[in-house]
């Protein structure tokens, strides 16, 4: 029973993350997590949390993008942590890297926008 609990948790997260529902993915794959610690699937479900997540900031509107970049950093960060030399290694790889890209653009032009405005 608790292994169709299990497949039935993990499908609802795919399935969100199908839809392009990010965020409600990314949480019904975490509680996945935390209910079924023992899975079997954890590559998997940690892959399509830093997936999902990373997706999210990146289609997210700008006030909320260094939020969900800096999660998308822990979030690859466990996965690249945990699985090395995984099949999705790479790919998580460049979602981190892309995710550091990204927040270090935003926090420079959010320093220059200060600058900016202090010389008037």
């Amino acid at each position: 029973m608790r292994l169709k609990m299990e497949q039935k948790a993990y499908d609802e997260g795919i399935l969100y993350y199908n839809l392009r529902q990010y965020q409600a993915a990314t949480t019904t794959l975490g509680n996945l997590l935390k209910d079924f610690p023992e899975t079997s699937n954890a590559e998997q479900v940690r892959y399509h949390i830093a997936k999902a997540n990373y997706l999210l900031a990146e289609n997210s509107i700008f006030e909320k993008q260094e939020e969900r970049y800096k999660q998308t950093v822990a979030y690859a960060n466990d996965y690249l942590g945990k699985f090395k030399g995984s099949s999705n290694y790479n790919e998580v790889k460049s979602f981190y890297n892309n995710s550091v890209k990204k927040l270090k653009s935003i926090t420079n032009g959010r320093y220059q926008d200060q600058s900016a405005g202090a010389g008037r």
